[in-house]
C-alpha cells in the first residue's frame, strides 16, 4: 500500500519535526502553515483516557463528509459498536508502540454516500515525552455510490487495507510512495 499525495504532505511534515528522546515530536511543534493544503482533511485527537479520544480539531472537509462537527467529541462515539473496539485498538497502538498507521476504509455516511477514504495517523507527544496526541490526514479518494434512504444508518466504517509502520521505517515508506506510479483511487 502506498501513500497518496495528501497523505504524503502530512508524513513529510511530521518527519521534519524535531523529535524527543522517545522519537516523537511534540504537539506544540506541529505547525499548520506547511500543511495548509491539507488542513481541511486533518483531525487532531487527544487520548484523555483509554476509552476517550477527544477530537481537538476536525477539518472542514472531514466535518462535511461525515456530517458532524466533531470538535470536543469522543472519536469512538462516532463509530458503530462493531468498529469501536478495533478503532480504540488502532488509536492505542499508534501511541503505545509508537508507530504510524496508514489505512483505507469504505465509509457509509448518514447522508447515504458511500466513499473510500485514506487515513494516516501519526503520534505526537506532551513536553514530558508521553505520546498523547494523534494527528491524522483523512481524505476522500472516491465516492463509490449512494444508498437508498431506507438503507441509511449511522456512520459505518469498513476497513479495506491497513498497515502499521515502525517510525524508523516511515521515511522509507514515504520515499517508496513518492517514486511509485500514481495509485488508483
Amino acid at each position: 500500500m502506498l501513500l497518496r499525495d495528501k497523505a504524503q504532505v502530512l508524513v513529510r511534515e511530521w518527519l521534519a519535526l524535531p523529535k524527543g528522546e522517545n522519537g516523537l515530536p511534540l504537539k506544540t511543534d506541529l505547525d499548520p502553515i506547511p500543511m495548509a493544503s491539507i488542513l481541511p482533511d486533518v483531525v487532531l485527537y487527544e487520548r484523555v483516557r483509554p476509552d476517550f479520544f477527544n477530537i481537538r480539531l476536525m477539518g472542514t472537509r472531514v466535518c462535511d463528509r461525515i456530517g458532524v462537527k466533531g470538535k470536543g467529541m469522543n472519536a469512538l462515539d462516532l463509530m458503530t459498536d462493531t468498529f469501536r473496539d478495533l478503532a480504540r485498538e488502532m488509536f492505542d497502538r499508534v501511541l503505545s508502540e509508537p508507530c504510524a498507521h496508514h489505512f483505507v476504509v469504505e465509509d457509509r455516511i448518514q447522508t447515504g454516500r458511500i466513499c473510500t477514504v485514506e487515513v494516516v495517523r501519526l503520534p505526537l507527544a506532551l513536553p514530558d515525552g508521553t505520546g498523547r496526541f494523534i494527528v491524522s490526514s483523512t481524505h476522500e479518494l472516491s465516492t463509490v455510490r449512494y444508498t437508498a434512504a431506507e438503507e441509511r444508518t449511522e456512520l459505518l466504517t469498513n476497513p479495506l487495507q491497513s498497515s502499521f509502520i515502525a517510525l524508523q521505517d516511515l521515511q522509507l515508506y514515504l520515499d517508496r510512495s513518492m517514486t511509485a506510479p500514481p495509485a488508483e483511487a
